[in-house]
């Protein structure tokens, strides 16, 4: 129960919801969207990657990334990508992954 103007007056829904301008407040307008396609495409993700061929296939695609980003990190001495637009970055990449074959082709 709340005062208005000298009187008790009940709360109710709509008295609780507005705001003293009368406005109803933006805790009534919010909702929660659910993509159904999206949960739907977890799902079916997490089956794919929980199976024992998803299991080897995260593994196996791991170790290969990590091998050559570890040896371009400390083998290489590259720390970070000096150029910013993505165009730009897949030319130096292309270039380390030049000079890494290279360097394998020379020690053969």
């Amino acid at each position: 129960m709340f005062m208005v103007k000298g009187k008790e007056k009940q709360k109710n829904k709509k008295d609780m919801n507005c705001l003293k301008s009368g406005l109803i407040s933006l805790i009534q307008l919010k909702r929660i969207y659910v993509a159904e396609r999206f949960e739907n495409l977890r799902k079916e993700s997490e089956q794919n990657i929980t199976t024992k061929e998803g299991i080897t296939e995260r593994l196996n695609r791991s170790i290969q990334a990590e091998g050559i980003f570890s040896y371009i990190k400390s083998g290489m001495r590259y720390l970070r990508f000096r150029h910013r637009s993505m165009e730009k970055i897949v030319a130096e990449m292309k270039m380390l992954l030049y000079e890494k074959n290279r360097g394998l082709m020379t020690n053969m």
